[in-house]
């Protein structure tokens, strides 16, 4: 690494930790809001009325991209202990048969209070709890716990101080938010008559505006005519409040109208009358009663964050009466996103009862979800934007001098801890030797640095250079992520003071090697800062470029690297040799994991390809191009569930203003070649007119359905016909080959993107033979299944195009046979990649969590959601997805354990040709 990049990063980290180590420790506040929508708050874009928040925002900061788990209890484990939840048993709330242990954290993984106690704070809890064990042993000083999550005026389950608590009666005038507030003013209260020198951590959590939607008649008036106009309306005011505070400059997402809630109870519907819809269709559609129905619904909901934000200020109240205010460090953040749930529990639902009151049970739904996840896509429990953004502040008048600011840095609910731990005066736990009670290291980064500095705004100026600015010290001129189009970036300098990273729920396999000379020069084996797909491109601009900016680099190529990027479609995690498959041979790639390094924590930027794509190529995530979903559009060859898919307007293409890193290395002097999918556009928007010089097979198609698909004839207008039978990866790498060949005396970017695995499964003959055999073998490995209920791992699925469901052809070639509704593989996965195996943890080289086992299924209708208990609020491989509107094979699950060790020790590097 360059010196002079050392320097400035040990220069700037120093002036950032400071500048907020200079304040004395603070108290603390966490304020966490339950199903609580982006845009539902004032200083977020929302119409509901939110004073106390919106004035927090004006003299603090607000996030722009912060993200949680898209569900409760994960959010509120990797909030209180740092970690994911997959590593400490929570992303599952209750333990399924068989497994033992799920659903409980291991020793070496404390709550905050647990750690802040030997620092001398004393911490208190009130509202939601959600998490194993008791608040009390967990080090919470005073606890008032709202277990009850059914019931706003009377519920049965809740505890003070770990002691049960009796039911309260109908009748009394008991409202959850303003009980949990009253508590937590009752424990500041005694902190500052009986502790006035310890400092303290309050752990605010309401329980609003989670279902069921009840609120006092007063609250719900004010708001009761207000959303009539119906939800594009609503969302359309919305999404021009975000462009005037600055926080959007492209379209909102469409709303879905095919998408429903992400569980489908019928006879709930029938409860709860005709007034409930299903589907978020036109609002001229609906009948008059259903209009009112939804509008009242979106009224109450409104009324429950309206309540929630006066209960906050009577808590702001109490820290400026105990003169706390100015040196308490507040946050407030939502668990997940606006559920699309509907359902009946609890009490059950009064159809002739006033609605919102504690006889009824109503949820939000679909339509009204929609806009308050403005303007992002889809709702709590999809690990869309919609599902784990959430708006943050933060206030801190003490120790944080910027008023009114944006922070564009992407941070997650596991930066919290380490970030009150810094503040706290104690240095995060760190794993010291190889027992297997010692906590794995804290995946999570401080972000006392960017509480003082944020990146700057990249833009291309008149010549198609790519340029830098200072950050703004102020909102007025600021640029954005989800702002602009131009996208963001900051200098080496600014990346090494923001040492955050966005860690979304679609993780991926990532191995970067770098050769110099004749040797491989090895960085550290594993890599755990966690970077995302625009990260990526950052990392490769800063390796390419240095800390200058282009005017002022060197000339000659000597001092900067050529680039090779593979890229794999659809590839899991675990597929790879060197990521713990013993079934699959993948030497080469074992190879530069070997050489070089392997990130534990990489993840795609979305759970679907086009908006990962448009990331990996420009610094800001995909929300900055307006890129919610695939950039497909309707029509009569089209798999029906592309119709829920449809982005906004303009967003089925990489704008042409767009800075990508083609362009900027072609700037730099560096040969720029694409082959491969691209996925971003159609013709005009392919790559040759993104920054690459070659383009050899680039077009708008998602997969390789030209032709016949992986074999020559392809059909491709970018990539000319080979020789009968020639297979279509083989292709593009020997263009990516020759291409190199050609560029040896000039540095070059070479981006293979390649279409394997996507559908259709069709492999060479000699490839599918020999996995046939291992198949057969009596050989620990994947069980025989039949090649409609696993056909990845099927020889016949390769010959026969089938989708790796084992649903019969790819789009647009539907023949043969469909599976039953009850297929099943003809016995339980078994092997070393299913059959997973307790490791200790000096073998879990490569991630300390307990991976999710196969789970069950239920069927996937046209129209329908699949009836699947409880989803993983976790990453994405660690759910099962249905492919939508196609019927799903129900698939086995096995025991919980652990994984096989991830190779102890990598194989010997073959040679390098």
């Amino acid at each position: 690494m360059n010196p002079a990049w050392l320097l400035v990063v040990t220069l700037l980290a120093g002036s950032v930790l400071g500048s907020t180590q200079a304040a004395p420790r603070p108290n603390v506040v966490v304020i966490l809001a339950d199903d609580l929508g982006y845009s539902d708050v004032g200083c977020y874009g929302g119409e509901i009325a939110t004073p106390n928040l919106d004035a927090l925002a004006r003299g603090g900061l607000r996030f722009t991209q912060f993200y949680n788990t898209a569900r409760c209890w994960p959010s509120r484990a990797a909030l209180l202990t740092g970690y994911y939840p997959q590593q400490v048993r929570r992303d599952t709330l209750y333990p399924a048969k068989g497994q033992s242990g799920q659903g409980t954290r291991p020793a070496w993984a404390p709550l905050l209070p647990t750690l802040l106690k030997p620092l001398g704070y004393r911490s208190y809890h009130s509202g939601k709890w959600h998490l194993d064990g008791a608040p009390r042993a967990n080090g919470f000083d005073r606890a008032y716990t709202l277990d009850d999550h059914d019931r706003y005026f009377y519920p049965k389950q809740h505890t003070r101080d770990d002691q049960r608590l009796p039911p309260v009666e109908p009748g009394t005038d008991y409202y959850a938010t303003t009980f949990i507030a009253s508590h937590a003013i009752e424990c500041l209260r005694e902190h500052a008559r009986d502790h006035p020198d310890q400092p303290f951590f309050l752990h605010l959590t309401f329980t609003a505006p989670h279902f069921p939607l009840q609120a006092s008649p007063d609250d719900i008036d004010r708001y009761r005519t207000r959303y009539l106009a119906g939800w594009e309306v609503l969302q359309a005011e919305r999404a021009e409040r975000l462009k005037r505070l600055d926080l959007l400059s492209h379209p909102p997402a469409a709303i879905e109208r095919e998408l429903g809630p992400p569980y489908h109870f019928p006879a709930h519907l029938d409860t709860l009358g005709g007034g409930e819809v299903f589907r978020p269709l036109p609002w001229e559609t609906l009948t008059p009663q259903q209009r009112e129905f939804q509008a009242t619904k979106m009224a109450i909901h409104a009324a429950m964050v309206d309540r929630m934000d006066r209960e906050i200020g009577r808590v702001l109240a109490q820290l400026k009466a105990m003169n706390a205010f100015t040196n308490t460090l507040i946050l407030f953040a939502s668990d997940n996103g606006a559920s699309a749930e509907i359902m009946v529990r609890g009490d059950l639902h009064d159809p002739q009862a006033p609605a919102g009151s504690g006889s009824t049970f109503l949820c939000l739904g679909p339509g009204f979800s929609s806009v308050a996840n403005t303007p992002f896509r889809r709702h709590k429990t999809w690990v869309h934007e919609g599902g784990i953004a959430t708006p943050f502040i933060v206030h801190w008048p003490q120790g944080i001098p910027a008023r009114g600011e944006l922070r564009h840095t992407p941070a997650h609910f596991i930066d919290i801890l380490p970030t009150l731990l810094e503040l706290a005066g104690a240095m995060p736990h760190r794993p010291t030797t190889d027992s297997p009670t010692t906590a794995p290291p804290l995946p999570g980064r401080t972000l006392t640095p960017v509480f003082t500095r944020d990146a700057g705004p990249c833009t291309r100026n008149s010549g198609g250079a790519m340029t830098t600015t200072a950050p703004s010290a102020s909102v007025t001129g600021s640029s954005s992520p989800r702002t602009t189009n131009r996208g963001s970036s900051t200098t080496c300098a600014a990346t090494a003071a923001n040492p955050t990273t966005w860690r979304p729920n679609n993780p991926t396999a990532c191995v970067i090697s770098r050769r110099a000379g004749n040797a491989w020069r090895r960085p550290s084996p594993n890599m755990r800062p966690p970077p995302d797909m625009s990260r990526l491109t950052r990392c490769l601009m800063a390796v390419v470029l240095g800390t200058g900016a282009l005017a002022s680099l060197p000339a000659h190529a000597a001092s900067r690297p050529n680039v090779l990027f593979l890229l794999a479609d659809d590839l899991g995690q675990r597929d790879l040799g060197c990521y713990g498959s013993t079934f699959y041979e993948t030497p080469h790639l074992d190879a530069l994991a070997r050489d070089g390094a392997r990130f534990t924590d990489a993840y795609a930027a979305c759970p679907v390809c086009s908006p990962t794509r448009a990331s990996l190529l420009t610094r800001p995530m995909a929300p900055a191009h307006g890129r919610h979903g695939l950039p497909r559009r309707p029509g009569p060859d089209r798999w029906n569930r592309n119709t829920t898919l449809l982005p906004a307007p303009q967003q089925d293409r990489l704008a042409l203003e767009t800075v990508t890193l083609a362009e900027t290395l072609k700037t730099a002097g560096y040969a720029t070649f694409f082959a491969g999918k691209w996925h971003l556009g159609p013709e005009g928007w392919w790559p040759e007119n993104q920054g690459f010089d070659v383009n050899r097979g680039g077009t708008d198609q998602g997969g390789p359905y030209g032709g016949k698909q992986y074999f020559s004839p392809y059909g491709n207008p970018r990539l000319s016909d080979g020789p009968p039978g020639e297979h279509l990866p083989d292709r593009l790498a020997t263009e990516t080959v020759q291409f190199i060949t050609d560029h040896r005396d000039r540095p070059f970017l070479a981006y293979l993107a390649f279409y394997s695995v996507h559908t259709p499964l069709m492999a060479r003959e000699d490839l599918r033979q020999k996995y046939e055999a291992r198949r057969r073998s009596s050989a620990p490995c994947h069980t025989r299944l039949g090649p409609r209920t696993h056909p990845r791992r099927s020889a016949r699925a390769g010959s026969r195009g089938l989708c790796r469901h084992g649903r019969g052809p790819g789009p647009g070639r539907r023949q043969g046979p469909r599976p039953t509704r009850h297929a099943r593989p003809s016995r339980p996965h078994a092997g070393p990649v299913h059959q997973r195996q307790r490791r200790s943890f000096d073998q879990r080289r490569l991630a300390h969590f307990e991976p999710a086992p196969p789970r069950r299924q239920g069927l996937a209708v046209r129209g329908r959601h699949s009836r699947a208990p409880h989803r993983s609020a976790g990453p994405a491989w660690s759910r099962p997805a249905a492919c939508s509107g196609r019927p799903s094979a129900a698939r086995t699950s096995s025991p919980r354990s652990w994984m096989q060790p991830v190779f102890p020790s990598l194989p010997a590097s073959p040679a390098m040709d």
